[in-house]
Parts: C-alpha cells; structure tokens; sequence
C-alpha cells in the first residue's frame, strides 16, 4: 500500500516526489553542487510507515581544461631522445591523460609531465611533429590542446674541407676556406686553431679570423671545423696547414763589395736564413 514516493538531494531542505524509478528532477541536480552528491529516497504506506535509504555519487559538470603546455616550446628542435613534457591542467576529477604523435591513429597513455614514448618518437619523421594531448574526467569530458616541435635525429656532415689543400703553405695572410656541408638545419658553423681555447664563429665558406691566424704559432697549425644543427647534433673535420710568416734573409758572404775580377767569373758564398 504505498502511499508517496520522494527524494532530497539538499537534506530535507527540498523533496521532490517520484516513483519506483525515474530520472531525478533538473533543477534539483543543478541546484546540487560539484563533488560528493547524496540523495536520500524516502517512501511512506497507507498507514504512514516510513522507510529511507541513501546513496553517495558524485557530479562534475564542468570540462577538464589544458590550460597550458609548459614544455616542450613551440617551435623547439629535439635529436633522436624524445622529449620531456609538462602540462598544467585544471580539473579535480582527472580520469586519464593521453598523447598522439600521428593523428590518433596510435595513442601513449601519459601524465601531468613526463616524457614522450620512445617508440612514438622514433616512429615519427624528421622535421615538423605534432604532439596532441587529451586529458578526461571522471564523466568523460574532454579536452585537448597541441603542440608543434621538430625532429632532427640526423647528425650533419662536413662531407669535405674543399679548401685549404691538406699541408698548403700560407704567410701572414689568413686563409680562405670553403667547406661541403650536409644538413638541412645547419644552426652553427665554427673552428679553432688552438685545440678549443679560442673558437671563431664562420660559415661554410670564408676567411681565418685574422686574430686568430696572428696568434697561431709558425709551423704547422692544425684547423677543426664544427657544424651543428637545431637539434645539437654535432660533426666535426681537420686539417693541417703551414703558416711561415717570417721573411728569408741572405747574407752574402762573398765576394765581398767592391772586389774586382779579371774575365774568370768570380765564385760566391751566400748564408740564407729561413
């Protein structure tokens, strides 16, 4: 014989009449705030016998948001190590965090922060990847945001020192340079001539710093040429040279000044100092 059916969702302050089941009123959900909601069913016979029971669920209409990605930076180059990752994300109710490299056709659990899956990364091409990350809630909202990096796994080469010649000659003037280079994300070209203390900032074709070609020693003078890419990654190439920047003298030892000789051509002694 029961009588009424009915419900609070606010602890008696409103009850709202229902049945066996039913969907519970929407403006009495709405009213409901975020978190831990409890509805207390109540039910009374002919007689007004009264019995309750009560459940504990919980309510998160509000979306996860990716307010930002902290790093990687857009625009950043990375080498064949994946890069790490960190996001700032509002959301109480985090259910998962996942990332793609492909458009979703592969997809990599993640965190907050961490780093990008090994395989992800060596899978993806060089140059320009995306990294699209999506966070859920409890409910299922969802929301995503993405980020443009780039890929260079590829070491540049200095394929040949095409100038100068292995063992050239040089004097007090510095010489030029010109080098073959492969890499499509040349980011800096360098040398030194003095094993690394100093390094001179060049391009792939040129002339030695004069500063530095003063300071080399006479002799032999070793040049290392380095190029790296966006990425950092590095190669490097030598070559050995002469510098002699000193002028020979002569001392005529004879004859001596104003000799005189008859029709024998007269024999000399030179001393040539180098």
């Amino acid at each position: 014989n029961v009588d009424s059916i009915w419900y609070t969702l606010d602890g008696g302050t409103t009850n709202y009449t229902g049945a066996a089941s039913g969907t519970i009123d929407s403006t009495a959900w709405t009213n409901a705030g975020q978190g831990a909601v409890t509805i207390v069913f109540y039910v009374n016979d002919s007689a007004g016998n009264i019995d309750s029971a009560s459940v504990d669920i919980n309510k998160d209409s509000i979306a996860p948001s990716i307010d930002s990605i902290d790093s990687p930076s857009s625009g950043e180059w990375f080498d064949s190590s994946p890069p790490g990752y960190s996001l700032s994300i509002t959301e109480a109710n985090v259910d998962t965090i996942w990332y793609t490299l492909d458009g979703g056709t592969t997809n990599y659990t993640g965190a907050a922060s961490g780093t990008i899956d090994s395989t992800a990364w060596t899978n993806a091409g060089q140059g320009a990847v995306t990294i699209v990350f999506y966070v859920n809630d409890s409910v299922g909202y969802l929301d995503s945001v993405s980020v443009d990096i780039n890929k260079d796994s590829i070491n540049p080469s200095i394929d040949s020192i095409d100038s100068p010649s292995s063992g050239a000659w040089f004097g007090s003037s510095p010489p030029g340079y010109s080098l073959s280079i492969t890499e499509a994300n040349v980011d800096t070209i360098w040398y030194t001539l003095d094993g690394g203390l100093n390094n001179y900032t060049g391009a792939a074709s040129g002339t030695i710093d004069s500063a530095a070609w003063t300071n080399a020693g006479q002799g032999v003078v070793t040049i290392v040429f380095y190029v790296n890419d966006s990425a950092g990654n590095l190669d490097s190439a030598s070559i050995v040279i002469n510098k002699d920047s000193t002028n020979p003298s002569i001392i005529i030892n004879s004859p001596s000044g104003d000799q005189v000789f008859s029709t024998i051509a007269p024999n000399f002694i030179v001393e040539i100092n180098d």
